[in-house]
Formats: C-alpha cells, structure tokens, sequence
C-alpha cells in the first residue's frame, strides 16, 4: 500500500514535508503549499533531508534508501533539481501504467 511508504506530514510556507520510507524530507512546493504550516515547527527542523534552491540537499545521510510502494521496491535518490524520483501526485495512474 502507497501509505506505507509515503506520507505527507505537512505543508506550508512554500515548502513540504514528507516522510518517504524512514527518512522525512523537507523540500520547495511553492505553488501548492501557500498557507502557514500547520504543523510544529519541530517536526520541520527534525527533517532528514532538506532541499534549498541555492544550498542544494543538506541532512545527516544524502545517499539512496528504498521504500515499499504496494508489491514494489523503489530506490529513491536526491537529485540536484531537488527530485528524489518519485512523484506522489502521480500515485493515481499506477495503476493504469502497471495495466
């Protein structure tokens, strides 16, 4: 299942956070995310990784890990376009691509 290895803790402010298997990432939504963060500003800055437009990644481990996506194994990876090679509003048409 798909929130297994995927969850959407928070967005605002411009940013998201997310938690992609074990790690919690905190990267730029700035058409989505334009109300105030909803959640404590604690959860933000306990971010595992965090993208900025002009620092690029930083956070404890920048190499690849895997999550399970339904019967999938999936190695994401931080790219410096602030990626990680998933894209979770596509969720929807796995299906129709798996067909």
């Amino acid at each position: 299942m798909w929130s297994e290895g995927y969850e959407l803790i928070d967005a605002g402010d411009g940013r998201r956070l997310e938690r992609f298997g074990n790690r919690v990432v905190d990267r730029p939504a700035p058409s989505v995310a334009i109300e105030p963060p909803g959640t404590d500003r604690d959860a933000w800055v306990a971010a595992d990784l965090r993208f900025g437009r002009s620092e690029g990644w930083t956070g404890r481990d920048q190499g690849p890990w895997t999550i399970a996506v339904e019967e999938l194994t999936l190695e994401l990876r931080p790219t410096g376009a602030g990626q990680l090679g998933i894209f979770p509003e596509h969720v929807l048409t796995w299906p129709w691509l798996r067909e």
